[in-house]
């Protein structure tokens, strides 16, 4: 009988196992162990070595649909499917099949090591516990112990909860209580780990994940540079689902595609990812021929939506028949269909993350001159790139408002219109400082500063009170009013220079991380109500704030805690933050 049958057989028998037990997604043991068992069954089944002829074709938008000669399914196409549509249940250029290669042997032989092994299957390196043990035990020796406990389980909250190892090579990591794999949150959930590889000895089983989660996304970016957000079952969320739907074809969703609302930042998130990952570990052997080719995608396409007009993108949600709200000519400012947060833009050039874009096309070229042919023009297409979007963020994004000065906008359309306001997801305009963009533009970063002020006070209307005023901090349209986000006060707490702000931050965070976890928001005079059970991108964001202003926390909020004292505000002593 063949692999495919006895896969889909598989699919029947534990969803009807599935129907008799609780609801999957009330506990999020439940997601990881449920995807745990199904991806390492369904691992079996991945590509044969076959030579193909690759042939680009134009697909729903401006897709990069690559066609092999010979078509490739893991499990069946399911009945009453059109031929126009059958493309859309294939499975070529989803997996890694070069059983030769390094980076694919170097995973298994870690993936091997015993070592790796935890509790539920979930695999942490020893050197990544080792690091948490550290830092619990400094914190709970400067009677930090509420911090300490919510470290512990946050740290390692994507390792024990979102990540997958797949028999191909790479790594799959979803979001927690949404078992989606988005380019945005993978690059960040993990980003707090990588350190660990720069340490004595590094962690040979880390760094086999990471260049993983490199070529996973790499692998991804080739189908559907458009793309936010991927699964490997049509049935992802385990409803039932056997077929794709009319909205599904709209939509441009594919089998793997869930969803293809092009957001700009998950393309720069995955720069990111590879400029962090050189840094630390000094490997390059995720940066190979396959990688060249999805850099190819990602430069075209930032070049190609710096005239959003002549491209051929549209989504349905959004306006003028699903093309967006009308943009004129942004002078190098690229364009995005939706932000950080999932939701559609107002004005299509969305200035944080054209920020983020500048910060990681400069940090792409420096790994491109590393890995790339000399005679390539990568290297100066990526900073060309750079350049062009920062003239157009100063020429387009930049408006003077009373009592604040000259701030940065949150989108602006280059025809005179603008949003004032900011978001809690990342990037964000508070995120500046953590984005590390700077620009000669704005040399002394009066402008950068001048714009925190301005989202950190009543005129950005999703900056949020609570009644007594002791909780402060930034929502989404995206949540609902009154809700703060865990991920705007982390990113706040790790690039403030007060020191009573720093404070009323961690105790802003022990207080309402319910459950000992974070969470996506809580409502700001009941923080008992919050969205989102298992969001790990939030845990992530926490503990990457613990380990990089450890010093920070144990000095300003450790000393406060041992001597009893509270901090005046107006005479707080300011510090900068740790880099």
């Amino acid at each position: 009988m063949c692999t495919a049958v006895l896969i889909q057989r598989y699919y029947v028998a534990e969803y009807e196992t599935f129907q008799e037990q609780s609801s999957f997604l009330s506990e999020q043991l439940s997601t990881s162990q449920r995807l745990r068992s199904m991806i390492q069954d369904h691992g079996t089944s991945v590509e044969k070595n076959t030579k193909r002829k690759r042939v680009d074709k134009l697909t729903f938008g401006y897709a990069p649909l690559h066609i092999d000669k010979e078509e490739i399914f893991h499990g069946e196409v399911p009945e009453g499917v059109d031929v126009e549509h059958r493309w859309r249940y294939r499975s070529n250029g989803i997996y890694w099949n070069r059983t030769d290669d390094p980076l694919y042997l170097n995973f298994h032989a870690q993936l091997l090591d015993q070592r790796l092994r935890h509790g539920n299957g979930a695999i942490v390196p020893i050197e990544v516990r080792r690091e948490q043990m550290i830092v619990v035990k400094k914190l709970r020796a400067n009677k930090l112990d509420r911090l300490a406990k919510i470290f512990e389980l946050a740290y390692p909250y994507t390792l024990e909860h979102t990540t997958f190892p797949l028999h191909d090579g790479t790594t799959y990591l979803i979001t927690g209580d949404i078992p989606l794999m988005w380019h945005r949150d993978s690059c960040a959930q993990v980003n707090h780990y990588l350190p660990v590889l720069s340490m004595p000895g590094g962690s040979p089983a880390l760094l086999a994940l990471v260049e993983g989660l490199v070529r996973r996304q790499t692998l991804f970016i080739l189908v559907d540079v458009y793309a936010t957000s991927f699964r490997l079952f049509l049935d992802f969320d385990f409803v039932g689902k056997k077929k794709l739907t009319d909205w599904d074809y709209q939509s441009g969703r594919t089998k793997y595609v869930a969803m293809h609302n092009y957001e700009l930042d998950n393309l720069a998130y995955h720069l990111r990812l590879c400029s962090n990952l050189y840094e630390h570990s000094k490997s390059l052997r995720a940066f190979d021929s396959t990688w060249l080719r999805a850099i190819d995608r990602i430069l075209e396409t930032i070049a190609y939506e710096q005239n959003h007009e002549r491209s051929s993108y549209f989504y349905p949600e959004l306006p003028n028949n699903g093309k967006g709200s009308k943009v004129c000519s942004g002078d190098g400012l690229t364009w995005s269909a939706f932000r950080p947060s999932d939701d559609k833009t107002t004005y299509g050039y969305l200035i944080p993350s054209n920020m983020m874009m500048v910060v990681e096309l400069k940090r792409l070229a420096r790994l491109l001159a590393l890995v790339d042919s000399p005679k390539s023009s990568r290297v100066s297409r990526a900073l060309e790139l750079a350049r062009s979007i920062d003239s157009g963020i100063h020429k387009h994004g930049v408006i003077d408002v009373p009592h604040f000065g000259r701030i940065y906008a949150f989108e602006v359309d280059a025809c005179g219109n603008s949003l004032l306001m900011d978001d809690a997801n990342l990037p964000s305009l508070l995120s500046i400082p953590y984005l590390k963009y700077t620009s000669p533009h704005d040399i002394n970063s009066t402008i950068a500063q001048q714009t925190r002020e301005y989202v950190l006070s009543s005129r950005n209307k999703y900056f949020y009170s609570s009644k007594d005023e002791k909780y402060r901090g930034i929502g989404s349209p995206h949540t609902p009013g009154q809700n703060i986000w865990h991920l705007a006060l982390a990113v706040q707490a790790m690039t403030t220079d007060d020191n009573v702000e720093l404070q009323r931050l961690v105790a802003t965070l022990e207080e309402t991380a319910t459950n000992d976890v974070m969470h996506e928001s809580f409502h700001v005079d009941n923080p008992a109500r919050f969205t989102r059970r298992s969001f790990a991108w939030a845990n992530s964001l926490f503990a990457e704030f613990i380990t990089t202003r450890l010093d920070d926390i144990i000095q300003v909020v450790g000393n406060e805690n041992n001597s009893g004292r509270v901090g005046n505000e107006k005479n707080s002593r300011r510090r900068k933050p740790m880099k």
